[in-house]
């Protein structure tokens, strides 16, 4: 196996291991994660395309990698959108008690990229871009891939 495909495999087990974690210290002391008025993650909004890219505590380089690539791809493929208000970019770190809710609604098993698609303030449709990962060490594919995806959710397909 070659060094590289082992520290990916090594970081993706630690992230897998650290949510599970996550999950069952929220289920064993009862709680759940409820999402109060002031969380500025709550969709709230008519008609908009939110890019989300989604952490942990705890951060290698090439989840800050994937990061600074999902964001730069947005800002410059999408900046009418984000002006006019129809897109967002959010970075949301999922181990906090409002946000672990997210590990659920988008099944998320490892820091990620998801397009979610909003109309009159429900959710339709989104997807989980889980191709960041093999596509960061080609910084041109991975603009390509945010880019197609995130304009076919934009024009209302996934």
């Amino acid at each position: 196996m070659k060094p590289k495909s082992f520290v990916t495999i090594a970081l993706l087990v630690f992230v897998a291991v650290s949510v599970i974690f996550l999950i069952v210290n929220q289920v064993g002391n009862g709680t759940t994660a409820a999402i109060s008025p002031k969380d500025n993650t709550s969709p709230e909004f008519d008609d908009k395309v939110i890019v989300y890219y989604f952490h942990g505590n705890s951060r290698c380089v090439t989840c800050r990698t994937i990061e600074a690539y999902a964001k730069e791809a947005v800002e410059a493929s999408f900046a009418d959108q984000l002006s006019a208000g129809k897109m967002e970019f959010k970075v949301i770190n999922v181990e906090t008690p409002n946000t672990v809710h997210f590990i659920q609604d988008y099944q998320l098993y490892a820091p990620t990229v998801v397009v979610a698609r909003f109309e009159n303030n429900s959710q339709l449709d989104w997807k989980n871009l889980d191709k960041v990962w093999n596509l960061v060490s080609d910084k041109r594919a991975f603009m390509s891939y945010i880019e197609s995806e995130t304009a076919a959710l934009l024009h209302g397909g996934a």
